[in-house]
């Protein structure tokens, strides 16, 4: 396993639990409904362990906050709604570590 997939792995599992299941193109918000804070610290422990840079990232492109979650909760997900944020995948995530951030190809 690479040190890569290793070291998001071990911030995924302490996002959102121990044995939840995902893939490389598993997307933090619409597949595994990381938004809000916990993706905020998600985002900030990727940045301070693995020394992830994400000047010119812009969370609200590819996470709601807590209250528009709250607003559409899984409204959003069944009206098709999600589409309002960018996709962002545990692959992509993995790619820029140590690294700058860059905007997923689509």
């Amino acid at each position: 396993m690479s040190a890569e997939r290793s070291n998001v792995d071990e911030l995924l599992r302490r996002c959102l639990g121990r044995w939840e299941r995902y893939a490389d193109a598993s997307r933090l918000y619409h597949d595994l409904s990381i938004f809000g804070d916990d993706a905020s610290e998600l985002l900030e422990e990727a940045r301070e362990k693995l020394g992830i840079d994400f000047d010119g990232f812009v969370f609200a492109q590819y996470f709601p906050n807590e209250g528009e979650s709250a607003f559409f909760g899984t409204a959003a997900k069944t009206f098709g709604l999600e589409s309002r944020w960018a996709p962002l995948t545990v692959a992509h995530l993995r790619t820029v570590i140590a690294k700058r951030w860059f905007e997923p190809e689509a």
